[in-house]
């Protein structure tokens, strides 16, 4: 009797328990993974979102004060509370980046530079937030920091020609970069499938054509894409983060 016992104790899980188990850990993971496509499918939506609310908000400020933020030449007359990162730009009808032509757009500003004016002037006139009211060129003081990572700056392109992306119109655009640092192959903070899911929402969904641009470096290794041709797609089989993207702006 005691044996029975003893053998009775010793038994494991059967058959139908191991399957329930399994049933329960399978569901887990699918609920952990649909989790983190939920959250990243949130942060692609709020950077388009703030793509948006940029391009909406320079239309709003060059409706009301007949300038750029940024290239306004008497802005801190103008502008009520235009003071840290906030000051007169040129008036030469252009938000100027850091460098001229082809580097306007991928170098990232400096403390004088009139996209740091720009969000210093949106900031004043009550247009965004985001900015700390100073002219650090950092994301997160005197630039946005992206909700996706990384952040944001603007420049002026007069030839169509930045290095690393593919010819393109001129005008102004919205770079969202990794890193506070000349974009480049590598220095991009979204990785080849959330550039794409920007491009869609945005524009084609094709990295070297249309409205948004994707930097493009080695197959495999770098960039968003990994040609320079209007054919050439996002590489999205790719998830580390390296990708940068311009956006041109409607205004």
């Amino acid at each position: 009797m005691q044996s029975q016992v003893k053998k009775q104790n010793q038994s494991g899980f059967t058959l139908v328990e191991l399957a329930i188990v399994m049933v329960i850990v399978g569901l887990l993971i699918t609920g952990v993974l649909k989790g983190q496509e939920l959250v990243n499918n949130a942060r692609v939506n709020s950077t388009v979102n703030q793509c948006k609310s940029l391009d909406a908000a320079i239309a709003t400020f060059k409706d009301i004060y007949r300038a750029l933020p940024g290239d306004m030449s008497d802005a801190t007359t103008r502008i009520p509370n235009c003071s840290n990162g906030c000051d007169d730009g040129d008036g030469n009808s252009r938000i100027d980046g850091a460098g001229a032509g082809a580097a306007e757009v991928i170098t990232v500003p400096t403390a004088t530079d009139e996209t740091i004016f720009a969000f210093g002037a949106l900031n004043a006139a009550d247009l965004i937030s985001g900015v700390d009211g100073t002219v650090t060129a950092q994301f997160g003081k005197g630039l946005i920091e992206s909700s996706i990572g990384g952040g944001f700056w603007i420049g002026y392109d007069s030839d169509g020609a930045e290095t690393g992306f593919a010819a393109h119109r001129t005008g102004h655009y919205l770079a969202i970069n990794g890193e506070t640092t000349t974009i480049a192959a590598g220095t991009g903070g979204l990785s080849p499938s959330q550039g794409a899911r920007i491009d869609r929402k945005l524009d084609d969904g094709l990295p070297n054509a249309g409205l948004v641009r994707g930097v493009f470096g080695a197959a495999g290794t770098t960039g968003c894409a990994d040609g320079n041709t209007a054919t050439d797609n996002y590489q999205e089989n790719i998830e580390v983060a390296r990708c940068a993207v311009i956006i041109r702006l409607q205004n």
